[in-house]
């Protein structure tokens, strides 16, 4: 079996995919479809986008925050709010794997 691949997000490290999958799974489950993400959560999700392979257009102009929205099969998603008032879901995991 595989070494567990690391994910480090600035000055905070996961073990593993897994862990970060893990941490970021609870982070969406504290929220509610509208909420506005607390400000200390999205220092991280920054983080996490960044490793996103299209970080340049989900982000576009900036970010003014984060929100959880509901998604397809009565889940939920992270939500990226731009300085344009535009928006744009993404995945916490596909960021975790791709990154």
């Amino acid at each position: 079996m595989g070494k567990a691949k690391p994910v480090v997000l600035g000055d905070v490290t996961f073990k593993s995919e897994s862990a970060a999958r893990t941490f970021f799974k609870a982070m969406l489950r504290k929220y509610a479809p509208g909420d506005r993400v607390s400000d200390e959560d999205a220092v991280l999700l920054e983080r996490l986008l960044g490793r996103h392979p299209e970080v340049h257009g989900k982000i576009g102009e900036g970010i003014d925050h984060f929100e959880v929205m509901s998604h397809t099969f009565n889940s939920q998603c992270f939500a990226v709010h731009r300085t344009d008032g535009s928006f744009e879901d993404f995945s916490y995991t596909w960021c975790i794997s791709e990154g």
